[in-house]
């Protein structure tokens, strides 16, 4: 098929101009890369219950093992039947485990537990090590043109007329300046970049009837996934 064809419009773009950006951005931002990062979630839930104590020994070795070998392939044959994205990564799961460690897949989750975490995942691993690097190397670029034309003069304008002069690299400079505060905000937003395990519409009624501190539960679930 042609790139053209594709749907989503960054598909094309990235993939002629920059196919290295493209193939990166893809393993990350990709339904393949979701539906990892939804695994990821999901191998977190399993070792925190292990941790507590809910679930039998070697249970989140296993879920973690098994979710190594599903393919997003797995997955969409199994939707096809469930008609639920999440149930059906479970049901994969599910088969790859031994039938004590079933039950606590997934156990006191909820559909927008496992996608809202993974999609947080996925943001900032794009910011981390796709966008923020490249930001990086390109204001680089222009620190070093800023210092290379520092006494270059060029036109101050205001009003859209000629005004002062300045020098093309005091106005690269306030770019630099302008950039750097966006760059900022954007490692911010990365850092505030939050999950839940907090059940079905966020209450936590699943979790209380198994843990006494259902909030401090998800923390360290979240905790072992970085959010």
């Amino acid at each position: 098929m042609s790139i053209f064809a594709n749907l989503s419009p960054l598909d094309h773009r990235y993939q002629a101009s920059d196919p290295e950006l493209w193939r990166e951005l893809s393993s990350i931002l990709s339904e393949e890369g979701y539906i990892r990062y939804q695994m990821q979630v999901e191998s977190a839930l399993v070792q925190a219950l292990e941790d507590r104590g809910i679930c039998p020994a070697g249970a989140a070795a296993q879920v973690k093992a098994a979710c190594g070998r599903i393919t997003p392939e797995d997955v969409r044959r199994e939707e096809e039947k469930t008609r639920h994205n999440i149930r059906a990564l479970v049901n994969c799961i599910q088969r790859e485990v031994d039938e004590s460690v079933r039950p606590f897949i997934h156990l006191s989750a909820t559909s927008a537990d496992i996608m809202d975490t993974a999609r947080a995942l996925q943001l900032r691993e794009a910011v981390t090590k796709c966008i923020l690097p490249r930001l990086k190397e390109f204001m680089a670029v222009l620190i070093n043109l800023a210092e290379t034309t520092a006494h270059t003069p060029a036109v101050g304008r205001t009003h859209g007329q000629h005004g002062v002069p300045i020098t093309f690299g005091f106005a690269v400079a306030e770019y630099i300046s302008r950039l750097g505060g966006r760059l900022q905000e954007l490692v911010r937003a990365r850092d505030n970049l939050r999950g839940k395990l907090a059940g079905a519409v966020g209450a936590y009624n699943a979790s209380s009837l198994l843990l006494a501190d259902p909030i401090e539960f998800e923390r360290e679930a979240l905790s072992l996934l970085g959010v």
